[in-house]
């Protein structure tokens, strides 16, 4: 979230991108899609019912209750002289925010592939193979809808990442050593992969609000599990490095993933808000470099609470051993490995929510 927020302000007050856009963007907005499907596993089963109504709580009523918000100020800051009936004809159509919109259609569809394959891993492995084929004719443009509602094109460009996220958690049981040994692989591959995508002279392709550079299947999927295997991996006793951060460094994260859709709506309408009082154009790049950091603190200590999916990957000492709520929010990321000597602890919460869920 923090690295959306940079890239946003950033951009607002230099006019350019100064770290390169192809080399972190796209992969921060992938690991929005792999946790978002690495929220989708429980261990107990997938039920539809209640995940469409996190679905619709979590997702869906954000993006028409911010972005109806925030339409009539953007545009005025804008300079746009749209009337109220393409103002709402741009949200209806899922125009009002990209990557909410996209995340909402492709959380929506995944619901479905998990209901009819009842979730069982060879009819997931089956349909990965199709969504990753898909993915690559939607980001190379070989295929595409032109109309392009609810961006669904960038949609299907990131399928592929929440199934990926979903069958991490489903079968992550590795120990540390695999651990380190596979983040050391994955490491070594990702290096000449990164030292060609960012050439100024590779190719890249302009998918909707994505800019993606060829390869870009294989770089975002080594960046998130990079990322993820960093976040993850046990120190001692079980105990995870992330599980062992300062309580103000935990709490930190937490409120930044528990904020996360508010962050993002906010991090490009401050900035714009920003440069109507300090032109962009007339910025040294010093200065300007000055005025967004000034920009992404303001970001970061305004936005207000809300009850938005969180990406946190950690809730403190006081949560370990637990898994997702009901409102989806990430309570650990402890391997099953890492759980067991905590499953006395944690029964009576387990059967409570199992009979929470078939009662749903």
């Amino acid at each position: 979230m923090l690295a959306i927020i940079f890239d946003h302000t950033e951009i607002c007050f230099t006019g350019d991108n100064i770290v390169p856009y192809r080399m972190y963007v796209p992969d921060v907005l992938m690991a929005f899609f792999f946790l978002s499907g690495y929220l989708f596993y429980r261990p107990e089963g997938f039920c539809l019912r209640h995940k469409l109504h996190s679905w619709l709580r979590g997702v869906l009523m954000p993006y028409f209750i911010f972005t109806s918000a925030l339409a009539l100020p953007k545009a005025w800051l804008h300079g746009d002289g749209g009337s109220i009936s393409d103002l709402l004809l741009t949200i209806l159509t899922g125009q009002g925010s990209w990557f909410i919109a996209s995340l909402a259609v492709a959380e929506l569809l995944f619901c479905f592939l998990l209901w009819l394959s009842r979730a069982r891993w060879r009819w997931l492995a089956g349909a990965g193979l199709f969504a990753v084929a898909l993915a690559y004719g939607f980001g190379t443009r070989r295929l595409a809808f032109e109309a392009n509602w609810w961006h669904v094109n960038e949609a299907v460009v990131a399928l592929p990442s929440l199934l990926l996220g979903y069958m991490v958690h489903r079968f992550d049981s590795l120990g540390t050593r695999w651990r380190l040994g596979l983040f050391a692989l994955l490491l070594v591959l990702s290096l000449p992969v990164n030292v060609l995508v960012a050439s100024s002279s590779w190719p890249s392709v302009l998918v909707g609000a994505l800019v993606l550079p060829r390869l870009f299947l294989v770089k975002n999927a080594l960046s998130v599990l990079l990322l993820y295997l960093l976040f993850t991996i046990s120190q001692r006793d079980g105990v995870r490095w992330v599980e062992q951060m300062p309580r103000w460094l935990a709490a930190m994260v937490s409120w930044t993933g528990r904020r996360s859709i508010v962050y993002y709506f906010f991090s490009s309408g401050i900035p714009t808000a920003l440069t109507a009082v300090f032109p962009a154009s007339a910025t040294p790049t010093v200065v300007a470099m000055q005025k967004s950091w000034w920009s992404f603190f303001l970001i970061f200590f305004s936005s207000p609470s809300s009850h938005g999916p969180s990406i946190a990957t950690y809730r403190g000492p006081q949560a370990a051993g637990s898994r997702t709520d009901k409102h989806g929010n990430v309570r650990n990321l402890m391997t099953p490995s890492s759980k067991e000597s905590l499953m006395d602890k944690g029964k009576d919460e387990e059967s409570g929510e199992a009979q929470w869920t078939k009662k749903t």
